[in-house]
């Protein structure tokens, strides 16, 4: 029996550069994207509701949410999907609540695709010495989603 594993190496992360309440659909793909990309992590949070008078305990979980992901790249200053005019920057510095694309290597429209609005939370740049300029990009994904070509979150 072969592996069936798959590199991720190839994934990409798209942008729209336009903030709510424009939805452009149109999305743009960070440039020099580094490293391993994190998903975002599905949790519902548990409250136990064990009784006194039970001998098994018992759980309520409330919404789904998603953890913060951050994503490591090369920083280009005047990168249009990094600088402060029309980039990262941008979005970040006018509070902006915008939609983000990943892609999966080998995925395509609804296949190995999460699409997702959300707002970054800081960017965090480093120049090295010794090395490159970096930069991590933190993004907190809220409201509904698309996972697959499947809506998730959406009322109704």
């Amino acid at each position: 029996m072969g592996v069936l594993a798959t590199s991720g190496h190839g994934v990409k992360i798209s942008i729209e550069k336009y903030a709510a309440p424009i939805v452009s659909g149109v999305f743009t793909a960070v440039a020099e994207l580094t490293g391993d990309v994190g998903w975002p992590s599905l949790v519902r949070k548990k409250t136990d509701v064990t009784s006194h008078d039970s001998d098994i305990d018992s759980y309520v979980y409330g919404p789904l949410s998603r953890t913060p992901k951050a994503w490591d790249l090369n920083f280009v200053y005047n990168n249009a999907t990094h600088d402060h005019l029309t980039g990262l920057y941008k979005l970040h510095l006018a509070k902006s609540v915008f939609g983000v694309q990943i892609r999966d290597a080998g995925g395509g429209a609804a296949q190995a695709e999460w699409i997702m609005s959300g707002s970054i939370e800081s960017i965090d740049r480093v120049s090295q010495t010794g090395g490159v300029k970096k930069a991590t990009v933190t993004f907190q994904p809220s409201g509904p989603f698309i996972f697959d070509g499947v809506s998730f979150g959406v009322a109704g």
